[in-house]
């Protein structure tokens, strides 16, 4: 496992760069959901809000968490899950993992229990990028991708960015301007 300015795609992790100068994206882990000619989309992993599925959509278990997803369209909701065979109408991102599809038999499956917070993800808004905006990103070292397997849906650790760029084999050539920001470390 590593990170590196690489060829990213659908279902890459990536990691803003700890020298970015951004509040939205300081420190977040995102999951890209499309990444192609168009445009990149992408769910941010460790922002999780102070409220819960059921303070927004009616008839659903309480106690599911959700997320900040991104600085684009707060108010819609969106979702990560390993269920397509319960969940139809469901978008394949890589491996395992789907998002979206028929909403009304999510509620059907979180209500009868077959489905839990461990197998799906909720998110309020997205994060979005023009087309060839996230390329351009990378190569000015805003993003760096992480190398390696990861579950998206799994609940982050509270210090989920850090241990996913400092935890790891980083190449040093990110590490060119790093003296810039003395609380990260190489290791």
């Amino acid at each position: 496992m590593s990170i590196k300015n690489s060829q990213i795609s659908q279902g890459s992790v990536l990691l803003s760069s700890p020298w970015i100068d951004d509040d939205t994206f300081a420190h977040t882990a995102i999951y890209l959901t499309r990444h192609d000619m168009s445009s990149s989309v992408g769910l941010i992993l460790n922002r999780p809000t102070n409220s819960y599925l059921h303070h927004y959509v009616k008839d659903v278990p309480e106690g599911i968490p959700l997320y900040n997803g991104g600085p684009v369209s707060k108010d819609q909701l969106y979702f990560l899950h390993d269920a397509s065979y319960l969940i139809p109408f469901s978008t394949h991102i890589c491996g395992k993992i789907y998002w979206g599809g028929d909403f009304n038999q999510v509620k059907r499956i979180l209500n009868m229990g077959m489905i839990d917070s461990s197998r799906i993800r909720f998110f309020l808004g997205y994060s979005g990028w023009d087309a060839h905006q996230m390329d351009r990103e990378i190569q000015e070292n805003s993003w760096l991708c992480y190398e390696g397997d990861f579950n998206p849906i799994a609940t982050p650790p509270p210090n989920l960015y850090s241990q996913l760029l400092c935890g790891q084999d980083i190449t040093d050539d990110i590490w060119d301007t790093a003296y810039l920001y003395p609380h990260i470390k190489k290791q």
